[in-house]
């Protein structure tokens, strides 16, 4: 730790210690529009709101304005479509 070492807690930390940056390509982002075209506006709430980087279920219930149950109950949703992940961090977007 003397020499410049950092602790690493998440795959989000690693991405800002290295300097990488994540891209989306075309491909990608033409299909998360075409997902976004066929699910409900709260589920592209949550969608847009997360992303590669992990949120708890307090932060997208802060930042999308939904009900703690809402999101819980789109989240399960989400994850038995593919469309997000649970990890030890908090939720992720797979698209």
């Amino acid at each position: 730790m003397r020499q410049g070492a950092a602790l690493i807690t998440t795959a989000q930390e690693v991405i800002e210690e290295t300097g990488w940056t994540l891209q989306v390509s075309a491909e990608s982002a033409r299909d998360i529009s075409q997902v976004m075209d066929i699910l409900d506006p709260e589920s592209n709430s949550i969608l847009e709101t997360i992303s590669a980087r992990s949120h708890q279920l307090d932060e997208i219930v802060i930042l999308t304005c939904l009900t703690p149950q809402q999101v819980s109950q789109l989240l399960i949703s989400l994850q038995l479509r593919g469309f997000v992940r649970q990890g030890p961090d908090g939720y992720i977007r797979l698209l």
